[in-house]
């Protein structure tokens, strides 16, 4: 899947980085290293500015106590115990409405949960974590849940 976050960036190979210290990365013959161009800019783990994350519809931020992460699934009572590096992970409270008979008419399951935030990525003009995992004991007995809930990117518009 291909995200647009911002303007191109022009991703140029380990080859050309270690050719221009005096090292042939190519062999004689070979063809050259291509070029390719990409709309997302990695950003270092080690992060010089501050870190956001973004789960649409709430703006981007730093720490949120709580996560939106689809109409009725959201995480709330958030204790961070890392931030700003390359992984942020915190814990809370998962709500996942069963929408059983209908949403209006469903009712919460509840669970402790970790969240993992990844993929610092530079967006609109800001770092951000850009995938998230959610993670809770009962994943075994609500499997498609645990699925939506992995390896997912934090604002899909991006």
């Amino acid at each position: 899947m291909k995200r647009v976050v911002g303007g191109a960036v022009l991703v140029v190979g380990i080859g050309l980085a270690v050719g221009a210290c005096g090292a042939r990365s190519t062999p004689v013959g070979a063809p050259p290293a291509t070029t390719v161009a990409t709309t997302t800019t990695a950003v270092s783990t080690a992060a010089t500015q501050p870190v956001y994350v973004e789960f649409d519809p709430t703006p981007a931020a730093q720490k949120p106590a709580e996560l939106d992460i689809y109409n009725h699934t959201e995480l709330t009572g958030i204790n961070w115990s890392s931030w700003g590096e390359g992984t942020a992970q915190g814990t809370g409270v998962l709500a996942d409405n069963t929408c059983t008979p209908d949403c209006a008419a469903g009712h919460d399951n509840k669970f402790d949960a970790t969240v993992k935030l990844t993929d610092i990525q530079q967006v609109n003009g800001k770092q951000e974590y850009t995938r998230y995992t959610v993670t809770f004991p009962e994943q075994g007995k609500y499997p498609d849940l645990a699925r939506a809930l992995t390896d997912q990117p934090t604002n899909p518009a991006h």
